[in-house]
């Protein structure tokens, strides 16, 4: 389906068409469809995302199951013309009956949950195509990345959401492309990266180090994270001060600008997340009387996020370290279960709240984090760098102790420690046990020193802070986002004078025609020779009667004469190396058999970023593919008009998904298609018109005669 979108201002625009050239950042008329992930630190930015935009005029729709639709209500609330989409839970055979959100059985369910949503596919297009206005885009989060394919589907762009940041992105896209040759490595350097990291094998990202090729659900995560990295946009609750190196990789390996860094996202709010409100007052109350208390920054805050349950072991010594250190705390403890002890959860040993009272609180369940540490006497936050986290701590101005212990949080320490300088190591993995005396002593001497972390810190804090303000970095990019979801209300020009009626997409107009300037004079004469060739006397054109007669008729038809000649039998395109490379590797895990036709490409080209055919690949491909190496509105022409050919990506800009690709190839190739069919059909009609008697062997006759007559 067709999507509306304008046209940017340097547009050709002849009489005949009527083409808006400037676009306001009102979003008013955009649909779009949001849909989150269900667990708490992917949901809540993401609505704090969909907040800012729905503020900006955006017709939005929020997909969810029942369970979740709650986490809406302060959303719908501030925003009642957001409307919900809300569809059962699918069925997998791993989770509980009655499960919809990762609180509810911990991270070791997000690959079950993951696979579980994406049998919504099916249902959210039946509704897509009955919808009176459908989106024009889906913004959806990055552990769902089948969607990607769903947008494809329905010829609408995708927008990723990041809840991790940038660099765990970054980290994670080269891991997937290098599978290979990673998997089995011990230590894992990335040579690609800004700064070149180094991680050790049981630091890198949980879910690559967990996948297994053997686990269908697994396969179903993979695709999903790659798929990612072929999206239309992206858009990272992080900021430039922080991220902004990895940013700046990631525009370059997608192939365009549109990577979006609007955080902190929580800085923009505007309204209270429902999960963000105690349920219990007087716990706040208690604590904020505490804090009132203390000196300025003289406090450490301790929490491992919502999710994570300590072990015994680890839990002892913990409480140990906080207790020999001395410092004024806030420690944060779930609640844990007789089964949870019985598997070797930990509680706060016997004895302790008593032996820190004065100076240590304890608070059993949920916190109000964003209150405690931004009240002026936290001056530290013990954290697993959880992403969230990380950036309250930021917001608030703490330095943070790390401990990662899972997911993306070693490469978040990383950021933090090495890259930025604003926060201490304390100790880091989920099994082995830290020295109380050492934890101790790094705790005393991170709260009580003049460590340059705490500067740093409170810098980070002030750029945040800058990031979100009008003109700053993350409020220039929020307003990129709108104004590239703008462009897709307008973006189709339809052609109702030709045959068929047909409609294109803004970028898939001839480039001649988008790229026109009225204030370049060069383009000027292109166009004026444009124009003029419809006042020639006669038209000859490299093409058949079968394959556009009735485009040929309507051009005799508007040009008053019949000198319009068909005498029909064009050079390969140049593509981008990430392009180059996808294409590739799409043809080599589809199985097809293949003859490809490349183009020769120079020195200076391939330093322009256009690729060569990978190193290797005839070699791989040997004995079933042939590169031989010496377009959209074509493209409609085949896969629409004629149905000769298959769609399988488009433009010069996206970097098709390798998996999705093989999969076209694979099934054009295996089955019994009616493109085939109707290409051998069209073979036929091609040879029979430049026979003599056919319909090109006439037109060229035709020319000749006519050209005869003009010397006599």
């Amino acid at each position: 389906m067709p999507y509306k979108v304008s046209f940017p201002s340097r547009v050709w625009n002849p009489s005949p068409l009527a083409l808006s050239k400037t676009m306001s950042n009102s979003g008013e008329g955009v649909h779009i469809l949001v849909f989150p992930y269900p667990a708490q630190g992917h949901m809540l930015p993401m609505l704090d995302l969909t907040h800012q935009l729905a503020l900006r005029g955006l017709t939005i729709t929020v997909l969810v199951t029942p369970k979740n639709l709650p986490i809406l209500n302060p959303l719908l609330s501030s925003h009642p013309s957001i409307q919900t989409l809300v569809f059962p839970f699918p069925h997998h055979p791993s989770l509980p009956a009655g499960v919809e959100n990762v609180s509810d059985v911990g991270s070791s369910g997000n690959k079950a949950i993951t696979n579980a949503l994406g049998k919504l596919r099916d249902p959210i297009i039946q509704w897509f195509k009955s919808h009176p206005t459908p989106p024009v885009a889906i913004l959806s989060d990055f552990f769902l990345g089948w969607t990607q394919h769903l947008a494809h589907n329905l010829c609408i762009p995708r927008i990723v959401f990041f809840s991790s940041g940038a660099f765990t992105a970054s980290v994670l896209r080269y891991l997937w492309d290098n599978f290979d040759t990673i998997r089995s490595l011990t230590v894992v350097d990335l040579p690609d990266l800004p700064r070149s990291p180094r991680f050790s094998e049981e630091h890198i990202p949980s879910v690559f180090r967990h996948y297994r090729e053997s686990d269908p659900d697994w396969v179903f995560v993979r695709d999903c994270l790659t798929a990612n990295y072929s999206s239309w946009g992206c858009v990272f609750n992080s900021f430039e001060a922080l991220e902004g190196e990895y940013l700046d990789y990631l525009k370059k390996k997608m192939g365009h600008e549109r990577v979006f860094g609007v955080g902190p996202l929580s800085l923009a709010g505007g309204f209270e997340p429902m999960d963000q409100v105690n349920p219990n007052l007087d716990s706040d109350d208690r604590v904020l009387a505490r804090l009132d208390e203390c000196p300025d920054r003289s406090v450490l805050y301790v929490c491992f996020g919502s999710q994570k349950l300590l072990k015994r072991t680890h839990m002892e010594a913990l409480a140990s370290g906080l207790e020999w250190s001395g410092v004024r705390f806030i420690g944060v403890v779930k609640s844990v279960t007789a089964q949870q002890v019985a598997d070797g959860f930990g509680f706060i040993p016997d004895g302790f709240e008593d032996r820190v009272s004065g100076r240590g609180m304890v608070i059993r369940g949920w916190a109000q984090q964003r209150s405690i540490l931004s009240h002026r006497a936290v001056g530290g936050f013990l954290s697993h760098c959880g992403w969230n986290s990380v950036l309250e701590g930021i917001v608030a101005g703490v330095m943070i102790l790390a401990w990662p212990m899972e997911g993306d949080q070693f490469v978040n320490a990383r950021l933090l420690v090495e890259d930025m300088g604003v926060a201490v190591r304390v100790w880091e993995g989920a099994d082995a046990v830290p020295d109380s005396a050492d934890l101790a002593r790094i705790v005393a001497e991170s709260m009580s020193g003049d460590v340059s972390e705490k500067e740093k810190a409170k810098k980070m804090r002030e750029e945040a802070l800058e990031a979100v303000k009008a003109g700053g970095r993350s409020s220039t990019d929020l307003d990129g986002l709108m104004r590239e979801l703008t462009q897709l209300v307008l973006s189709v020009l339809d052609f109702p004078d030709l045959p068929r009626s047909p409609s294109f997409v803004a970028d898939h107009v001839p480039s001649m025609f988008r790229y026109y300037c009225e204030s370049d004079p060069d383009l000027e004469i292109v166009r004026d020779g444009m124009i003029a060739n419809s006042s020639s006397w006669g038209c000859v054109f490299n093409t058949v009667d079968a394959l556009e007669g009735e485009y040929l008729d309507y051009l005799r038809k508007k040009m008053r004469h019949g000198r319009v000649f068909a005498v029909g039998s064009l050079s390969p395109k140049l593509l981008k190396r990430a392009q180059m490379e996808a294409l590739a590797s799409g043809l080599e895990r589809s199985s097809a058999r293949f003859v490809w036709v490349v183009k020769s490409v120079t020195t200076q080209q391939v330093a322009d970023g256009n690729g060569a055919v990978p190193n290797g690949f005839e070699e791989q491909v040997a004995g079933r593919g042939m590169v031989i190496k010496d377009q959209f509105v074509n493209a409609r022409l085949l896969v629409e008009h004629m149905g000769s050919a298959v769609r399988v990506c488009e433009g010069l800009e996206a970097v098709p998904d390798s998996t999705e690709l093989a999969r076209i190839i694979a099934e054009s190739m295996s089955g019994d298609i009616i493109e085939k069919a109707r290409a051998k059909e069209l073979r036929d009609k091609a040879l029979e018109a430049v026979k003599e008697g056919g319909s090109s062997w006439k037109d060229l006759d035709g020319l000749v005669r006519q050209l005869s007559q003009l010397g006599k």
